[in-house]
């Protein structure tokens, strides 16, 4: 019945499955590549398992706060400027091989 439900409304899977709910991520090294290939896509690392820890609990906290304050934003648009995807409403801060050093705030 529920499946049902969905179906009709057309829900995709999409919908509800965002993958990595992480909030804080750590990446390893890139990988190294060609410069003289401008048409490569710029590789990122792989990311790392680690340890939580006083610092990354206290920025998930955060973070999972800001991500409840932002989902609470409603903005209409006219018909014709509808966007095709209003889920990119959630935050998470990468870091690159360490956290000693800053990171950035990205959007899903």
């Amino acid at each position: 019945m529920l499946l049902n439900a969905l179906q009709d409304r057309e829900v995709t899977i999409a919908d509800v499955d965002f993958g990595n709910l992480e909030v804080i991520r750590l990446r390893g090294p890139k990988p190294k590549r060609a410069y003289r290939r401008e048409q490569e896509t710029k590789p990122s690392g792989s990311l790392i398992d680690y340890r939580d820890t006083e610092q990354t609990n206290h920025m998930q906290r955060e973070l999972v706060l800001y991500n409840e304050f932002v989902s609470t934003f409603q903005i209409n648009f006219l018909a014709d400027l509808e966007p095709t995807n209003r889920t990119g409403t959630r935050f998470h801060r990468v870091f690159n091989e360490e956290f000693y050093h800053g990171s950035r705030m990205v959007g899903q």
